[in-house]
């Protein structure tokens, strides 16, 4: 790739195409030297992307496939690409470029990612696609500093950290979960549900069936460890094995996750310790299945968990959200 021009590219000399076969090589390029930088700054982050790159080559091969793509060039060379995925999100369609989804060379990247945006919404919005959600490193402030002029705000972070020991001096008593305890769990599933409902959350989950708790608690790439407190089921956190290689969250099939059942306190009982307790019991979990780094993701606007999860994690990639006001539609035809 010619470098003499990464210090002069113009947003008008950027040339936009729709991602094909002869691109997806050059914007993997451009994905592993993204990743290259990021992973050396965050260390638990899994390196498996890097090492072997079939399931980003794989990820792109299908976007053209299915013509949602785009790249950017300027005298002839791939100087940035996003792809994305229509989705079904909260009652609304959405258009997602996930993280593994995007990237550009360094030089002239605001501009690069401003012109590839601008020809993606025209096409979303002019498909009645008018939430769209992008996936990006926290450490790229230059991309943040652009979604941000551009409308977006944070919705969702993914976080890792190792399996190494915590602190905890919580004064609540943890138990693993066994059949018998599948009542407290589901009652305390509810609660956290309901929580989800409250403001500033607003967000609306859907309610498990027993058969969903008694699954997770007997897997035995799972478990569930609940707190309690004076013989009273006061919170609880689920960690299960990722079961395979994940380009969305970037977790490898060797990562332990907390998202999928997740973690939840009463409110009485937070500011105590006991979180961090719970926390202490899932690394050693973790660290008997040898798993060595754990995945987390967490609603920004999820107060209590977001001081939580970003005191014990590292926060590695940011999802932001815009929504196109409804009232340019007027008019048209979806």
């Amino acid at each position: 790739m010619n470098a003499g021009w990464e210090k002069h590219i113009s947003y008008d000399s950027i040339e936009i195409e729709p991602m094909r076969e002869e691109y997806v090589q050059p914007s993997i390029e451009l994905w592993t030297t993204q990743f290259k930088n990021v992973k050396n700054t965050v260390q638990d982050i899994p390196e498996k992307w890097i090492i072997d790159v079939t399931a980003i080559r794989l990820f792109l091969e299908e976007h053209v496939k299915t013509g949602r793509g785009i790249v950017a060039k300027t005298n002839g060379d791939v100087i940035g690409c996003m792809v994305y995925d229509r989705l079904p999100f909260h009652g609304a369609d959405v258009a997602f470029c996930p993280i593994m989804g995007h990237a550009s060379v360094e030089s002239g990247r605001a501009r690069i990612y401003q012109k590839m945006y601008k020809n993606l919404s025209d096409f979303w919005v002019k498909d009645a696609i008018l939430d769209h959600i992008i996936t990006f490193f926290s450490l790229d402030v230059q991309l943040k500093q652009v979604l941000f002029n551009l409308g977006f705000g944070l919705y969702v972070v993914d976080a890792f950290r190792s399996a190494d020991p915590v602190d905890s001096n919580g004064g609540a008593s943890i138990l693993k979960a066994s059949l018998s305890d599948v009542e407290a769990v589901m009652r305390l599933g509810e609660e956290s549900r309901n929580y989800y409902r409250e403001s500033p959350l607003f967000l609306v989950r859907d309610k498990e069936k027993r058969e969903y708790y008694e699954d997770f608690i007997s897997n035995s790439g799972a478990a569930v460890f609940i707190a309690e407190i004076d013989g009273n089921s006061v919170g609880f956190m689920s960690i299960k094995k990722n079961p395979g290689d994940d380009v969305i969250t970037l977790a490898d099939k060797d990562t332990g996750m907390i998202d999928e059942l997740g973690a939840y306190i009463q409110p009485s009982c937070r500011g105590h310790g006991i979180g961090a307790r719970l926390l202490s019991y899932v690394l050693g979990w973790c660290r008997e299945q040898r798993i060595d780094h754990i995945h987390v993701d967490y609603e920004s606007a999820n107060l209590y968990a977001s001081g939580f999860w970003s005191k014990h994690f590292t926060p590695t990639m940011y999802s932001v959200r815009r929504r196109v006001n409804p009232d340019i539609l007027h008019g048209r035809t979806p």
